[in-house]
């Protein structure tokens, strides 16, 4: 819970909400200001009858709700954590909103993002919540589209697409920054690709030249 995830505006929605369902939510919330520990409490005493606080649990721990759980409810303010991804990777139906001047690009085509929120109104997202509760139709194709979607913008793709910028700055310009050692400069490499855990095989290329 957080007011940059959007709590507010959830709990104002599911309050809105006609359908009969139940949410499952871990009892963590921000709290690096007083203000953010001020606000959870509040939300924490206020909660809608539709929640049910599950205990602070290890990240790991989540997985096993994911996998009975009809669909996940992530973040609305605009941005996408952790939970949003494990959660398109376990096609699992994710209402979720983003931020639109936030574009996944692959070839120079902008992609079209799978969520299904067009705006973070609290009585649009009650809609849609509603809308899938009620149509299992439309639960699976909201899976099936955040299934797609991750295969063309999964984390091996977007490594190899980083490794290939890193390898042409390289290539055209022979230095990361100004002055930099040609044996440090084999240094920085060979740590990014260790680091990277994808291309071990380029690592004796490096050492090679």
């Amino acid at each position: 819970m957080g007011l940059q995830k959007g709590t507010d505006k959830i709990w104002e929605a599911l309050d809105l909400c006609k359908t009969n369902f139940e949410v499952l939510q871990v009892k963590w919330y921000d709290k690096r200001t007083p203000k953010e520990k001020q606000l959870a409490e509040k939300w924490i005493k206020n909660k809608p009858s539709k929640v049910k606080f599950l205990p602070i649990m290890k990240r790991e721990e989540l997985a096993k709700y994911f996998m009975f759980a009809d669909a996940v409810l992530g973040q609305v303010r605009g941005l996408q954590g952790c939970i949003e991804r494990q959660a398109l990777f376990c096609k699992k139906p994710l209402v979720h909103y983003s931020n639109p001047e936030y574009k996944f690009v692959e070839d120079v085509e902008k992609i079209k993002k799978p969520f299904i929120l067009n705006s973070n109104e609290p009585s649009e997202i009650a809609q849609i919540i509603d809308t899938i509760v009620e149509s299992k139709e439309n639960l699976d194709n909201l899976a099936a589209h955040g299934s797609e979607f991750v295969k063309i913008v999964d984390p091996s793709q977007i490594a190899h697409e980083w490794d290939e910028i890193f390898e042409n700055y390289y290539n055209k310009f022979k230095k990361i920054e100004r002055e930099t050692s040609h044996l440090r400069l084999l240094l920085l490499r060979a740590l990014y690709l260790i680091g990277n855990r994808l291309h071990y095989r380029k690592l004796k290329k490096i050492v090679e030249n």
